[in-house]
This record gives structure tokens, sequence and C-alpha cells, in this order.
């Protein structure tokens, strides 16, 4: 069966490294503003990003753990 759904499962190997990058990229900069946050250089802007940063990870995380859920799915019916 899973041969049946190789298309796919390869899809969603290169999704979730895809979105691993994006999570990397996404902590770097939260993890920028909050050392420019730690120096007391981070304005009323600044700290807004680091808050959105932070909501993006975590959406980000949400999507990247669906679809490992569902690949998990497909590979181990």
């Amino acid at each position: 069966m899973t041969e049946k759904y190789s298309g796919i499962i390869s899809e969603l190997k290169s999704a979730i490294r895809q979105i691993d990058e994006s999570i990397s990229d996404t902590h770097s900069r939260e993890s920028e503003l909050h050392d420019l946050e730690m120096e007391g250089r981070l304005s009323g802007e600044g700290a807004t990003l680091k808050r959105e940063y932070g909501k993006l990870l975590e959406h980000q995380q949400l999507v990247r753990d669906e679809l490992q859920s569902l690949l998990k799915r497909l590979e181990n019916p």
C-alpha cells in the first residue's frame, strides 16, 4: 500500500524539510530580537514583531506536527 502513496509520501517529506528550514529561520530571527530585548534596544515595533515571530513559530510547529502525523499514517497504515 505504501507504494500507492509513494508520490504523496515524497511530497510530505519535502514539505516537512521546507517547514523545518522555515522554523529554523523564524527561530533565528526571533532569537535576534530577544537578544536586542535583553540589551534594552528593542523598540515598541520590535517587541510587536518579536511576539508575531513567536506566534508564527507556534503555527509552523503545528503544521509540521500535522504533516508528520499524516506521513506516519501513510507509511504505516
